[in-house]
């Protein structure tokens, strides 16, 4: 009797073991997923910044310079890309980073006075 004993006690150890074992490995898998979208957010984030000053940067020599046409800005935090299409007065301004991780756009529309620049829209893309 004390043999049957021993295996009903190695079979709820192992048992036991076994679902704590599951239990720990899917408490990790989750962690490290929350991780990861944390990290994708905060680093959208910052893209999301970064590409708002270089449609910033954009509408500036916009405003400098009525025949400006885009191209690659540089700065500090990277290289982004600017695109820009002009119909009469109205441009139409879309920004993106150079670089294709975390990508965030931004559409921008202004209207080009003499001595003004007036935004119509802004948009994420």
């Amino acid at each position: 009797m004390s043999k049957t004993k021993g295996y009903i006690a190695l079979t709820t150890v192992l048992l036991v073991s076994a679902v704590a074992l599951i239990v720990t490995v899917t408490v990790t898998f989750v962690s490290l997923n929350e991780g990861q979208s944390s990290l994708a957010s905060s680093k959208g984030e910052e893209r999301l910044s970064f590409v708002d000053g270089c449609t910033e940067d954009a509408i500036l020599k916009i405003r400098n310079s009525a025949s400006y046409a885009g191209g690659t800005t540089t700065t500090p935090d990277g290289n982004c890309t600017i695109v820009v299409s002009k119909v009469g007065s109205v441009y139409t301004v879309t920004a993106s980073p150079a670089d294709m991780t975390y990508v965030k756009k931004i559409k921008a529309v202004v209207t080009r006075g003499a001595t003004t620049v007036t935004i119509t829209s802004w948009q994420e893309i």
